[in-house]
Order: C-alpha cells, then sequence, then structure tokens
C-alpha cells in the first residue's frame, strides 16, 4: 500500500454546559482558513451534557481530504441563548472523546479510502477547548 488520503467523516463532540443554554439548531462546522462554507450538525440537546454530531463530512463542503503531511483545522459554533440560567457559577467547554481507544466508538470516524477507523493513534485521549466560566 502506499501513502493513502485520509477523509474525515464523522466528527462527536460532547459538550458540558453548566447553568448555560444552546440553540440546539445552532451548532455548524467550518474550515477555520475558509469559514464561508459550513455544515450543520445535530445536538442531542440544550444544557447539561450535550452531543454533537457532525456527520458526513466526507461528502460536505468543508472536504476534509488530508494527503500525507496535510493538516487541517476545524471550528464547532453553537449560539449560547442563555450564558446564565440561574444563581451561582456558569461553565461552558467542548472535547472530543474518546479518540485513541481502539475498544470504543470513538468521536473522529476517518478512513483512509481502505479502512474505516474510529480512533485516531495519539497520546491525549481527549481533545478539549478551553474551559469557559463566569460567577
Amino acid at each position: 500500500g502506499g501513502l493513502n488520503r485520509v477523509r474525515i467523516r464523522d466528527l462527536t463532540f460532547q459538550i458540558s454546559a453548566v447553568n448555560t443554554t444552546l440553540n440546539q439548531q445552532g451548532f455548524t462546522l467550518l474550515r477555520k482558513d475558509n469559514p464561508s462554507p459550513s455544515v450543520p450538525c445535530t445536538a442531542n440537546g440544550i444544557t447539561g451534557t450535550i452531543t454533537v454530531t457532525c456527520a458526513d463530512l466526507e461528502e460536505s463542503v468543508l472536504t476534509p481530504n488530508l494527503s500525507p503531511g496535510q493538516s487541517l483545522s476545524l471550528v464547532l459554533q453553537g449560539d449560547v441563548t442563555n450564558v446564565h440560567v440561574a444563581g451561582g457559577s456558569s461553565s461552558l467547554q467542548v472535547r472530543l472523546y474518546p479518540i485513541n481507544d481502539r475498544s470504543l466508538n470513538g468521536a473522529v470516524v476517518w478512513d483512509d479510502e481502505e479502512t474505516t477507523f474510529q480512533w485516531v493513534d495519539i497520546e491525549e485521549g481527549v481533545v478539549q477547548s478551553t474551559a469557559y466560566r463566569t460567577q
């Protein structure tokens, strides 16, 4: 076998929204280097632990197909509808988990034009954003 392209197929994000609500239909994925085309993602809630799935990306306008040595930065956007629902602190954080465990259904599904994988060969088991908090 030669050096095949990598095609990102699906990304599944876990969002922790504590005392914060988000628009369930407001999630999109876009390329950092070209934010104009974006694809809608589906969410299963508005607060608490929210799963956001961006599916069938290999056929989307994002064209997340990478040749050997290439990289790609993607951005998940969401609409916060209420940053502070009630008294107490609020927080918001996004993560991809699990990503490096071959025995679990992973947050990153990709293929090499021959085989589909649900894990990424990296040391980190979780990739997460900055945690945003208010008092």
